[in-house]
This record gives structure tokens, C-alpha cells and sequence, in this order.
């Protein structure tokens, strides 16, 4: 294994401790200001594609939440544009996902400003892969799986159709984005069918969490914009069996 520090550098890492009385610092990171926790978290990479074709390499790399598995292609760029691998089946077996588990795919077209989130799937929850196909977004992983030894914690990804990076989410953990760019196209793929009656959102802005959104809000679902925070969902979140 090699130490990815020039990964981590890119990844903006925060938690939330409730009723800890931690004190927490801002700092600013790639020109976005983010709640700072441990400024050094360890990453590794876990598994390389060779790279038998111009913009062929694909790279595995852990975070400090369990199962969020960042993959970074290497876009080979000339005169015409560039082009780049999205997704290699190999890379993914290696660090343990199962390539042919994804039943859907999905796209969202989201203006500048626009928040979508923080959204989480109950019960088994599904696995969940993100790319910015165009634009770029400011993504979050929220863990709130109770188990989980980084549980509320939360991380946040630069995300952007230059680098198309994707972000793996593992079943328990909410996602939300904010769109950085107008407009900004975002890529989703999951491994089960999508059931609204087990969609919970969590509100954007809960002070547990104070994830630290870079831009003013400029638009948002009614459903997204009015949802509760997580300490008033604790009959939902405990419906969540990932």
C-alpha cells in the first residue's frame, strides 16, 4: 500500500461531536472554507488499473469513513478535448465492490447554488456511486450508520467534469451536493431500485453537522429546504439497517 497524500490534500474533512464541546477550526482548502477535525486523516491507495490506453488508469483510494472509496481516473487531454474512463469493473472487484450490482442509472442537471440534500436511504439503504459529468459540485458524505466507528461524521469532495472523480457511498450514509457551477451535471448509479417510501432527507444546514456549504443558496426542492434536523429524526434513523 502507498500513502495517498496527494489525494488527501483534495478531500475536505470535517465531523460533527455532539455534545463533545470540541472546538472546531475553519481553514481554507482549494478556495472553500470547510469545519477541520483532523487535518491529517489516513488515506491509501487501494488498487491501480495499468494504463494499457491513453486515459485508461483508474485509482482506488480510502478515506477516514469506512467504505467511501474516492476513484480517480487519469484523463489523457489534447487539442481535441480529452478523454477518460468513468468506471473500470476490475478496480472495483479489487476493493471489494461488485461491478454488476448497479441496477440504476441516473443524471441530474442542477443550477448554480442549488443544494441538493442531505438524502439517505432507510432500511438495507443501497450503494451508491457520484461522478460530475459536467460543472463541478461540492459533494458530502454524511456516516450515519450507528456502528460505524466515524458515525455523523462528514466528509466533503471537489468534485468536476475535468477530473470526472467518483466518490463510492456505502449503504447508511446520507449524500447532498451543492452545484458550483451553472449549470452542473451530476452522475448517480445504485445497486438497488429506487423506493421513495424509504427516502429520508436530513436538513442541509444542521448545526450538529455544520457542514460548511461554499456558496449562498440560491434554489432548492420544497422538501429539501424544509427537512428536519437529525435530532428530531430518531424514530427514522433508527430504521436505518445498513
Amino acid at each position: 500500500m502507498y500513502h495517498a497524500r496527494t489525494e488527501a490534500s483534495r478531500i475536505h474533512h470535517g465531523r460533527a461531536v455532539v455534545g463533545s464541546g470540541e472546538r472546531h477550526r475553519q481553514r481554507r482548502v482549494n478556495g472553500l472554507s470547510t469545519r477541520i477535525v483532523d487535518p491529517t486523516p489516513a488515506t491509501c491507495i487501494l488498487s491501480r488499473a495499468p494504463a494499457h490506453s491513453s486515459g485508461g488508469f483508474m485509482e482506488a483510494t480510502t478515506t477516514s469513513i469506512p467504505g467511501v472509496i474516492v476513484f480517480t481516473p487519469r484523463p489523457y487531454v489534447d487539442r481535441r478535448g480529452f478523454f477518460s474512463r468513468t468506471f473500470d469493473a476490475a478496480v472495483a472487484r479489487r476493493v471489494g465492490i461488485d461491478p454488476t450490482a448497479f441496477v440504476q442509472d441516473s443524471v441530474s442537471r442542477t443550477a448554480k447554488g442549488c443544494i441538493r440534500g442531505l438524502h439517505v436511504r432507510v432500511g438495507h439503504g443501497e450503494n451508491k456511486l457520484v461522478r460530475c459529468s459536467a460543472g463541478a459540485i461540492y459533494d458530502v458524505v454524511v456516516d450515519l450508520r450507528p456502528w460505524s466507528p466515524t458515525f455523523r461524521q462528514w466528509l466533503s469532495f471537489d468534485l468536476d467534469g475535468d477530473s470526472q472523480r467518483s466518490i463510492y457511498i456505502p449503504a447508511g450514509c446520507a449524500h447532498g451536493f451543492q452545484s458550483l457551477t451553472e449549470p452542473a451535471d451530476t452522475s448517480y448509479r445504485i445497486n438497488r431500485e429506487h423506493d421513495p417510501s424509504e427516502d429520508l432527507t436530513i436538513a442541509y444546514n444542521d448545526p450538529e453537522l455544520g457542514v460548511a456549504w461554499p456558496l449562498p443558496v440560491t434554489v432548492m426542492s420544497e422538501r429539501d429546504q424544509t427537512a428536519p434536523p437529525l435530532r428530531l429524526l430518531g424514530d427514522e434513523l433508527s430504521a436505518i439497517r445498513a
